[in-house]
């Protein structure tokens, strides 16, 4: 989809304030999805292996979607997407994916149940809060061992003894701080073209943005962009998304449905997670 046209969307789409999104477009309509599909939950069986019911779930999914949305929390507005959009979103969802430079490429497959690929590992402590005094030396430390095929890290919260600050100069000078970090990281153990999962000290879309200048951020490497729970986003994570085109770096969905909250159990966490997934490949 044409990203002008969700940026259209998101300013002339259904008004509604952020309480009644939560208790109309999500409380009660998962609630209301998930009797319509009679999806209950055997807590005797954590991971059902049941396919008419994965049919079910997804069909739902899809259904929460077309009929919800997505809520743009800074415009307060529903983006709303057509079935055919939704249909085609899921349909073109690549299946491989590549990750790194040269010979470090690595890759990330769709895998089913009982694949026989192996999981591709990420190495690294990803967004937590970070000092620079352990910064590189605990990246270097997960780079080095062959298991790790990509990498990821915290968030720092200082750099030259000054604290990080969001949407300031200092997130700006702290993003390409961590870059440069990874970098050097993965170049010190023979690793330099390493995928990495990074601009994790960007905790706004101008942070974001400072990762793409030259040198830092490289085509192969991811960035988040989050879907807010539950089926948020806002303008600051469409302009990560919309930063990434055209640089051959990929944009990671961040879609975390929080169980036993505004979706409910862990049927409507289901429901909920598989339209978040649709929500964020369109």
């Amino acid at each position: 989809m044409n990203f002008l046209e969700l940026e259209e969307r998101a300013h002339n789409g259904e008004l509604l304030d952020k309480d009644s999104w939560d208790m109309e477009r999500v409380v009660l309509a998962v609630a209301d999805i998930v009797e319509k599909y009679g999806l209950d939950w055997d807590r005797q069986n954590i991971c059902p292996n049941d396919d008419e019911l994965c049919r079910k779930i997804y069909q739902a999914g899809r259904e929460l979607l077309l009929e919800s949305g997505v809520y743009n929390s800074s415009t307060g507005r529903i983006i709303r997407f057509t079935e055919e959009e939704i249909d085609r979103a899921a349909a073109n969802q690549p299946k491989k994916l590549a990750m790194g430079r040269g010979s470090d490429i690595r890759h990330l497959y769709a895998r089913g149940p009982e694949s026989p690929l192996k999981p591709v590992t990420f190495g690294g402590n990803p967004g937590c809060p970070t000092p620079e005094r352990l910064f590189k030396a605990t990246v270097t430390s997960w780079a080095q061992e062959p298991e790790i095929d990509m990498l990821t890290c915290g968030s720092l919260v200082d750099i030259d003894g000054y604290e990080v600050r969001r949407g300031e100069i200092s997130e700006v000078l702290a993003v390409r701080r961590e870059l440069t970090y990874l970098n050097q990281a993965s170049r010190d153990v023979g690793r330099a073209g390493m995928g990495r999962l990074a601009a994790e000290s960007a905790v706004s879309e101008i942070g974001d943005l400072a990762a793409f200048a030259e040198g830092f951020i490289q085509p192969g490497d991811a960035h988040l962009v989050a879907l807010n729970n539950e089926l948020i986003t806002n303008t600051d994570n469409m302009i990560r998304a919309a930063g990434a085109m055209q640089t051959g770096v990929l944009n990671a969905s961040l879609a975390w449905v929080m169980v036993g909250g505004l979706a409910g159990d862990a049927p409507g966490s289901a429901v909920t997670m598989v339209a978040s997934m649709l929500a964020t490949n369109i």
